[in-house]
């Protein structure tokens, strides 16, 4: 709408009168119970003042205003929705990687062990050919140096370049290490911001990029929310959205996210705990402060310890926080401590340990009646598949992904290619698509194939893995035109149907020369309307049998027949003399 695209009319068009008449006429309708009345006129004059003057435009505003706050709530959530699918990728995991930013601010890599503390860096450079084989060298040998498991490469400037000659050098190494492209977006806001000096007081702004990238490989939660989620950029056209909808969007899209997957109490950051209920960043430093002076916690019990968090904030948190390898196995589950009485009190019944309730042993759980009584029914199923995941991440597995060699740019794209792509937005009209270039491509509704149903549209997401056809490409305007799936749908001539056969006409019987016409009637004959007879009105306003029709002057006029009012007006019937 802002851009003139988009404008909004109440019952039509600014210049259209029928609908302003059509009001008036439901107003008087209503309004004029006494149509003949001295003031109906003057009524009927106001409210036409105040339609034109005043209501009219104050019911387009509030129209107006319901529309914009629905389209508003719709994008915060599909925003919302895009933030809370990039949170929730799959983790590498901890493992060394090589994090590759290839940044306006200058291009740098960083190794970062399995704990994701940057032990290496470097700089680099491709701006030329000799820049280009240096470059990939210094990379393979940090590589083979530190036993890197998996390149992670911003996807900013150059990105897809350094990408693709990352991929090509390491298999002519026979290095067999994924390299796999990450979001930068926020990257470089952080790595300036007084968080990132604090956590890496030492490294230059290049090498905090580096090493973010390197990190939002292995975990991506952990990283990602360093960053303001409307910087993750997981939408289009953020700024269109009103702040307050976005940011309540966002903020309940973070929450939900750290939640469903816990948080570790002994390695996440202060930004990470403060988005657990009850821990804001105060008690998110005091956390971390209290880890770095006495160690790991051993048991959630511990946090207690932790100076400013009473058991009431405790028992809010305390659910979605981890210890793997603590003394206590459940807290590696997302079983709260208020549980932890039944289940050991079952585990005695059964003489086993607590471990031997975990993964495959928690259907005993579900058999024991003690635990069905004092946890209740309605909770059985949540704390026994706590306990058969064993603290799992739901995330799931990681796969690698990687788009096309052969396509860079959006030049590189032609009718007909299919590409791998990652869905980066989904709109009521279709969804956006990253191939791998600078801008995405749209997958128009109708090209959606076999999911153009509404519901089928509501199964896409963001972050969803799909194979495009490309469909048509325009360089000027930076558009693509895509098509879900492999193939162009195969257009079957439509078989035309015989026309069937009309039913034989009769035949009329011929009329001899001389003769009288045969009275006879035909289908046809009855098919035809005919016309009405004329009856005679009695007193009663009854048709009266077997009377000859009156004159024209003395007929009544029929009811709602204003010819039959003006012939009489006309004609009028002549009074008789006594």
């Amino acid at each position: 709408e802002a851009e003139g695209e988009l404008r909004l009319f109440l019952g039509g068009g600014p210049d259209e009168a029928g609908f302003e008449q059509r009001l008036l006429g439901a107003f008087e309708a209503a309004a004029l119970t006494v149509p003949d009345s001295p003031g109906a006129e003057l009524l009927l004059q106001s409210a036409r003042i105040a339609l034109k003057g005043q209501v009219r435009s104050a019911i387009e505003g509030e129209v107006h205003h319901a529309l914009r706050e629905a389209a508003d709530q719709a994008a915060a959530q599909a925003f919302a929705e895009g933030v809370r699918r990039r949170l929730l990728e799959p983790p590498f995991g901890p493992r060394p990687v090589l994090g590759v930013e290839p940044g306006p601010r200058g291009r740098a890599a960083a190794v970062v062990d399995a704990s994701g503390a940057g032990v290496a860096s470097a700089p680099f450079d491709i701006g030329s050919e000799d820049d280009r084989r240096r470059t990939l060298e210094a990379l393979l040998d940090l590589v083979r140096a530190h036993a890197v498991e998996a390149v992670a490469v911003g996807d900013g400037a150059s990105g897809r370049e350094i990408e693709v000659m990352l991929r090509r050098g390491l298999k002519a190494a026979s290095l067999g290490v994924p390299v796999v492209l990450v979001t930068a977006a926020g990257v470089a806001g952080w790595s300036t911001s007084d968080a990132a000096q604090s956590e890496l007081p030492e490294r230059e702004v290049p090498v905090r990029m580096a090493i973010s990238i390197a990190r939002r490989l292995q975990d991506p939660l952990a990283e990602l929310v360093k960053v303001p989620p409307r910087a993750l950029g997981a939408g289009h056209f953020p700024h269109d959205v009103a702040g307050p909808t976005l940011q309540r969007a966002l903020e309940e899209a973070v929450e939900t996210a750290v939640h469903a997957v816990g948080v570790n109490l002994n390695t996440a950051s202060p930004a990470l705990l403060a988005q657990v209920c009850g821990i804001g960043p105060g008690l998110a430093s005091a956390i971390v402060e209290h880890r770095a002076r006495n160690g790991p916690f051993p048991s959630r019990r511990a946090l207690l310890e932790v100076p400013g968090l009473t058991a009431e904030i405790a028992g809010q948190a305390i659910g979605f926080l981890r210890v793997p390898g603590g003394e206590q196995p459940l807290d590696a589950t997302g079983v709260h401590p208020e549980r932890y009485a039944a289940l050991e009190a079952c585990a005695a019944r059964l003489a086993k340990g607590l471990d031997e309730l975990l993964g495959p042993g928690a259907e005993q759980v579900r058999q024991d009646a003690g635990v069905r009584q004092e946890v209740g029914v309605a909770d059985l199923d949540d704390v026994v598949r706590e306990l058969e995941s064993e603290g799992r991440d739901p995330r799931g597995a990681f796969v690698p992904f990687a788009f096309r060699d052969d396509i860079l740019k959006l030049e590189d794209l032609r009718p007909g290619m299919v590409c791998p792509g990652v869905i980066s937005h989904v709109a009521s009209f279709g969804a956006f698509v990253d191939v791998g270039v600078d801008h995405d491509g749209l997958v128009h509704v109708s090209r959606l194939g076999e999911r153009a149903s509404r519901g089928a549209r509501e199964r896409l997401r963001p972050g969803d893995r799909v194979q495009v056809r490309v469909v048509k490409v325009d360089v000027e305007k930076r558009q693509v035109s895509l098509a879900l799936g492999t193939e162009a749908p195969v257009r079957k001539p439509a078989k035309r149907q015989p026309r069937p056969q009309a039913p034989p006409r009769p035949s009329r019987p011929r009329v001899s020369e001389g003769a009288a016409p045969s009275k006879a009637k035909t289908k046809a004959d009855e098919r035809r309307p005919r016309r009405p007879a004329v009856a005679t009105v009695g007193p009663d306003r009854r048709p009266t049998a077997g009377a000859k029709p009156p004159p024209v002057g003395s007929r009544q006029p029929a009811f709602n027949n204003p010819f039959a009012v003006l012939a009489s007006l006309r004609n009028p019937p002549k009074r008789q003399k006594s």
